[in-house]
């Protein structure tokens, strides 16, 4: 078993923001914007029922409509907030999970070998490529998705042995097109 690139990983923060930065952002952003402007709409149409009416019933749409759009307001606020602070609450999930955590990467030819070490577990799997859902590569780091789930993130600063244009090499000739390199 010859190791062409072995990387050896301490996850930081850092690599939690780096993942986040990587996913599509704009579509995330543009499904929340979405349910806000749907469930603006439903308050607007039930507020406007509420000058249809007369007397007690309009107060209490015009109550309903206020406290729907507060309850909106809020809602967006929580997942707003949830997106930006997911990185760290994933962070500390894992720093919990995973105290002292290591990760040694060993990419052979025909496959590659993972060993993880922390306080609570030492685990070590040889798999071959065809696990990856698709690989990418953007500014000095490298994404392995695995098709069951499931990501590990590589920082080029992480390569011990072989070199960063060595994997790019490896993966290109093992994955084909579910190798991507993106800019950013």
């Amino acid at each position: 078993m010859e190791v062409i690139v072995k990387a050896e990983i301490k996850y930081t923060l850092e690599y939690f923001k780096a993942h986040r930065k990587q996913q599509n952002v704009g579509l995330i952003i543009y499904r929340i914007l979405v349910f806000f402007l749907i469930s603006a709409a439903a308050v607007c149409i039930i507020s406007s029922k509420a000058g249809e009416n007369s007397g007690a019933s309009a107060a209490v749409i015009a109550a309903f409509s206020i406290i729907a759009l507060i309850t909106l307001l809020i809602s967006l606020y929580y997942l707003l907030s949830l997106y930006f602070m997911a990185p760290a609450k994933a962070y500390s999930r894992y720093q919990k999970a995973n105290p002292n955590a290591s990760v040694v990467l060993k990419f052979c030819k025909d496959s590659f070998h993972t060993e993880e070490s922390s306080d609570n577990v030492k685990a070590s799997v040889e798999r071959g490529y065809d696990v990856f859902k698709c690989v990418k590569e953007t500014d000095g780091w490298f994404f392995l998705t695995y098709k069951k789930g499931g990501t590990i993130i590589i920082n080029e600063k992480d390569i011990v042995g072989g070199s960063e244009n060595d994997l790019r090499e490896l993966f290109q000739e093992k994955l084909g097109e579910k190798y991507k390199i993106k800019k950013q």
